[in-house]
């Protein structure tokens, strides 16, 4: 018996645009039955670019492998527009951390927050198929109606497999998102995805600092890695970098880099390797880890599981130092 093809797009709507990309748009259904989908959808302007249709149906073969990864998108549906446009939709998610650090919060929330997307990342680095996502950054980084952090975009994503074997990646060139808050999508290139159940058991260690010919200056530049931007292989410790930056926003709450041109984060971050921003912490702990996340020898980075270790004491750390300012009437160590 032939599976009827799903319905049209319009049957999910009416929509309204909530975030627009280089090849892909993002809407939320005002539909009561779909109020709780985000529709990624294939631009108008791209019906016949190929590459930009074969890109979404990667991401979406991906994610189908993440089901059990907390802390990751659920493809609810997907489907193909009249114009050959392919959609899926994920839950909605009403708010960003980049959202939530405009507004000032304890430390300790922040600091939370941190900790949350690094037990993710850590997930993913540690599946039998590590998967690399690629674009970190506060404005990829959800939270659903229940206050849980999602890490969506996976559209930059890709798997990476263990140094025992050889890597059967084959990557395109890059649509890489440049621009640092332009869009909530960074467009895709072609991945493979991992297939069975094994792509999302736990897999023996793999050596942090094991580096793949990967494509490169793929992401947003003030989160990239230098070894991404200069064109070098790279691997997981290049997102101990992007998660290094995205920790020092948390702490400083506003954006890293600010005013820097792209000459002056190439010369000065890249290719000299000594700029460094300062860490807006009195505790020595969080300043050498974030300190270790910029390493520019990425051999010299801790492994996500490290930097989960490292951070949740500094969460509790700064818990007490906020009760007991609380208990002794002071709000030094608490909103900032």
């Amino acid at each position: 018996m032939a599976i009827p093809p799903p319905p049209p797009l319009s049957s999910y709507g009416p929509f309204t645009l909530v975030a627009a990309g280089t090849f892909c748009n993002v809407y939320i259904s005002h539909n009561p039955v779909y109020s709780n989908h985000a529709f990624k959808v294939v631009k108008p302007t791209e019906p016949s670019d190929l590459q930009a249709n074969i890109d979404i149906r990667n991401e979406v073969a991906l994610l189908r492998t993440l089901t059990h990864v907390a802390g990751t998108p659920t493809v609810l549906l997907e489907g193909q527009t009249l114009d050959s446009r392919f959609y899926f939709s994920t839950n909605y998610l009403p708010t960003t951390l980049d959202d939530r650090l405009q507004t000032p919060s304890p430390i300790a929330t922040r600091l939370r927050y941190a900790l949350s997307l690094a037990t993710i990342v850590k997930s993913l680095h540690e599946l039998s198929n590590p998967v690399l996502h690629r674009d970190l950054k506060p404005a990829n980084i959800g939270f659903d109606r229940a206050g849980q952090m999602i890490l969506f975009d996976f559209g930059l994503a890709t798997t990476v497999c263990p140094p025992r074997s050889q890597n059967p990646l084959r990557e395109q060139s890059p649509r890489s998102e440049q621009s640092p808050r332009s869009s909530l999508l960074a467009p895709p290139p072609l991945l493979r995805a991992p297939s069975g159940s094994d792509a999302t058991s736990p897999r023996p260690q793999l050596p942090h600092s094991h580096l793949y010919s990967l494509t490169t200056s793929t992401g947003t530049l003030r989160y990239m890695a230098p070894e991404v931007a200069h064109g070098r292989p790279y691997g997981l410790s290049a997102e101990a970098w992007s998660f290094g930056t995205v920790l020092w926003e948390c702490l400083a709450q506003r954006l890293p880099y600010k005013g820097k041109d792209e000459v002056f984060m190439h010369n000065e971050v890249f290719v000299k390797g000594g700029y460094r921003l300062t860490v807006p912490s009195e505790d020595r702990s969080l300043v050498a880890l974030v300190g270790n996340c910029w390493e520019f020898d990425e051999g010299k980075r801790w492994a996500m599981r490290d930097i989960v270790r490292e951070l949740t004491v500094a969460v509790e750390r700064q818990e007490k130092r906020e009760e007991r300012a609380a208990e002794e009437g002071c709000c030094c160590c608490g909103v900032s």
